[in-house]
């Protein structure tokens, strides 16, 4: 039961936003007098740089001596929970186990038709089918088209998944698994 109304509250969330990001966005945005304003551009030449000053230095003691240290590099963030994959041949299934998530966040693939793939998540507090572009890859030696696309499906526990596209379909769902209870 506990699941069911985190599910759901999910869902009233997700439902939000998109209507708040599409359908209501003029409506917030001259609401909250953040409607949109000229346009500004701002132009640096090296002549006219901005200045930049390092931050979060650190002194660090290597043999009586302090050296300033920064990071570098790029940060990545796992989200908390178990990274899946799912393969698919054309109308194959999964069914999510008990106990867990899914929350797709990569669907890609290929296959013999034109127009859409199509990934249907049935059962677990969520019912819906998501049509996934493709785009054509042919060549002279084969009809080919592929898919690659960033997105956020959930799917709970017990739901069942299903990948349909032409006769020759390879899908691939990835993402991360949280445990629900």
């Amino acid at each position: 039961m506990r699941q069911r109304a985190i599910i759901a509250a999910l869902l009233a969330i997700t439902v939000g936003v998109v209507l708040g990001a599409t359908v209501f966005r003029t409506d917030i945005a001259q609401a909250t007098g953040l409607a949109p304003g000229p346009k500004v551009v701002v132009t640096n030449t090296p002549a006219q740089a901005v200045p930049v000053r390092e931050q979060g230095t650190a002194s660090v003691n290597v043999t009586n001596t302090s050296v300033p240290v920064h990071e570098q590099g790029v940060a990545s963030v796992q989200p908390a929970g178990t990274p899946f994959t799912v393969h698919f041949s054309n109308l194959t299934t999964f069914t999510v186990p008990a106990g867990k998530l899914y929350v797709i966040s990569n669907v890609s693939g290929y296959a013999n038709v034109s127009g859409y793939m199509v990934l249907e998540v049935q059962g677990g507090g969520y019912s819906a089918n998501h049509f996934l572009p493709t785009t054509d890859a042919s060549n002279e030696f084969v009809n080919r088209w592929v898919m690659n696309h960033e997105v956020t499906i959930f799917a709970g526990p017990g739901a069942v998944l299903e990948a349909s596209a032409g006769t020759d379909a390879q899908i691939t769902a990835n993402g991360y698994a949280l445990d629900v209870g």
